[in-house]
């Protein structure tokens, strides 16, 4: 408040209020944006008969690994995007067959059938480069040296497109084992979830 002596004016100052309300609502948009990063809607999940609903987590730290196959709408004799009986787009793989690997927060892995081997190397290196970063911040936290951390506790979510081969995932499981992570989930939809 701001008043001149001999006044029987009193103005308010609300620049500090409105900063606050500001930094509050930037800081919000901020981690909701981090989190819908990590979660690729694209990814058709396989369905499973003994898939889980997800349970609500204490941990807020996680790593999703997104692997999935492009597709494209298909289309009528008129151009039209083909619809299934609930009004959402029909797609199918584009060709050539194109799959991703994306790390939140890092650049998408692009490769097409039979080059593998490079993308899994990429991916190989980005989990290695996580680990380092998480275990320089465990140890900081925990005031250990970083040689002495053997057990990452972030556990790694890897959401598989259903049209990608084992031979994709299993190395990415081994590698994150082999940098310390001990807990590695894969996803799943539950049949229900499938049907709808």
């Amino acid at each position: 408040m701001a008043a001149m002596v001999g006044s029987d004016r009193v103005e308010l100052n609300l620049t500090p209020l409105l900063d606050l309300v500001l930094q509050i609502i930037m800081f919000f948009m901020i981690t909701v944006n981090f989190v819908s990063d990590q979660v690729n809607a694209n990814v058709t999940l396989p369905s499973s008969t003994s898939a889980q609903e997800i349970q609500a987590k204490t941990e807020t730290d996680f790593i999703v690994i997104n692997l999935l196959v492009d597709r494209v709408d298909r289309k009528d004799a008129q151009g039209r995007t083909s619809r299934d009986g609930y009004g959402r787009p029909i797609r199918d793989i584009a060709q050539p067959k194109t799959m991703r690997i994306i790390f939140a927060g890092r650049e998408d892995i692009v490769f097409r059938q039979g080059e593998e081997g490079i993308a899994l190397g990429k991916a190989a290196k980005a989990i290695s480069d996580l680990a380092r970063v998480l275990r320089r911040r465990q140890s900081i936290r925990e005031k250990v040296a970083e040689d002495q951390i053997k057990e990452l506790k972030v556990p790694i979510i890897i959401r598989a497109d259903v049209e990608i081969q084992y031979g994709l995932v299993l190395p990415l499981i081994v590698q994150a084992n082999r940098e310390g992570f001990s807990k590695v989930e894969l996803r799943a939809q539950t049949v229900q979830q499938a049907q709808r």
